[in-house]
C-alpha cells in the first residue's frame, strides 16, 4: 500500500506543480494586460504622446517646406536674372548711344572741364565723396527752409 500511495502523491505532486507554473504564467499575463489597459487609460500620458507626434509631424512639414521654397527661390531667381541680361544688355547699349551723344552736343569748354574733374576724382576719391556729401547737406538745408 505505500507504493500505491507514493506513485499517487508523486502523481498528484507533478499536477500541483504543472498547476502553479500555470497559475503563474497566468498572474504574469493578467499583470501585462492591466500594464496595457492601464497605459491606454492613462489620458494624460496619451495626449502627451500624440502631442510629440504632432510636433515631429510638423516639423517635418516646416522643413520640407523650407526646402522645397529655398529651390522654388534658387529657381525663380535663376529665371530672372536670365530673361533681365538681354534687357540690361539693351539698356547699358542705349545709355552708352545716349551718353555719346550728349557728350558729342556738349560745347569743347565743358568737355575738357569734365573731363578734368573725372580724371581729379579718380585721383582723389575721398575729395570727390567730401564734395557730394556737402552738396547733399546744403539740398537738405534747402529743403528745410522752403518748408518753414
Amino acid at each position: 500500500m505505500t507504493a500505491g500511495r507514493d506513485e499517487g502523491q508523486a502523481a498528484g505532486g507533478s499536477a500541483s506543480a504543472e498547476l502553479t507554473e500555470e497559475i503563474e504564467r497566468t498572474r504574469e499575463q493578467l499583470g501585462e494586460t492591466v500594464e496595457a489597459l492601464a497605459a491606454k487609460a492613462d489620458v494624460k500620458a496619451v495626449a502627451r504622446e500624440k502631442a510629440a507626434q504632432a510636433r515631429e509631424q510638423a516639423a517635418d512639414r516646416i522643413g520640407q517646406a523650407r526646402s522645397q521654397l529655398a529651390g522654388q527661390a534658387t529657381k525663380a531667381r535663376q529665371n530672372i536674372l536670365s530673361a533681365s541680361r538681354p534687357v540690361r544688355e539693351q539698356l547699358q547699349g542705349s545709355a552708352e548711344v545716349t551718353g555719346a551723344a550728349v557728350w558729342q552736343a556738349l560745347p569743347g569748354r565743358v568737355q575738357r572741364a569734365a573731363s578734368q574733374a573725372a580724371a581729379g576724382a579718380r585721383r582723389r576719391p575721398a575729395a570727390l565723396v567730401a564734395a557730394a556729401a556737402a552738396a547733399l547737406l546744403a539740398c537738405i538745408a534747402i529743403v528745410r527752409r522752403r518748408r518753414r
